[in-house]
């Protein structure tokens, strides 16, 4: 979370997405990227996913769980089908799960277990 004395962000400066459903994931991730000078919101699943996505002025990357409840991360792919920002949005998914037919293109996909440098490359690549 910045610091309010913080100086704004670049209006350059992109968010990185991330949606997952394992709160220790996703705490994890957050940290490191808030640590590494990254703007991140989080949410816990697609449904949750696509109302942040509304929210974020300048979305770089999204990171993308594909097993999750409410919403799973296939069902949101279909729904950013949709959405104005679809083709200017990077996705990048973190999953366990080997299937590899995705409804929309996406930039990369990482196997859990993931390092998190492969998650702050793409998020370096895309965010900053």
């Amino acid at each position: 979370m910045p610091l309010a004395n913080a100086e704004p962000k670049s209006p350059a400066v992109r968010t990185a997405l991330v949606i997952e459903d394992d709160l220790a994931i996703r705490e994890s991730i957050q940290m490191t990227f808030e640590l590494e000078g990254i703007d991140v919101v989080v949410a816990e699943n697609g449904e949750a996913g696509l109302a942040a996505l509304n929210q974020i002025s300048n979305p770089g990357v999204i990171f993308l769980d594909l097993m999750m409840p409410k919403m799973n991360g296939f069902q949101f792919m279909e729904h950013l089908r949709e959405h104005p920002r679809n083709p200017a949005i990077p996705i990048v998914v973190i999953s366990a799960f080997s299937d590899t037919d995705f409804p929309v293109p996406v930039a990369a996909k990482l196997t859990k277990p993931f390092s998190m440098a492969d998650l702050l490359t793409f998020a370096f690549k895309y965010c900053q």
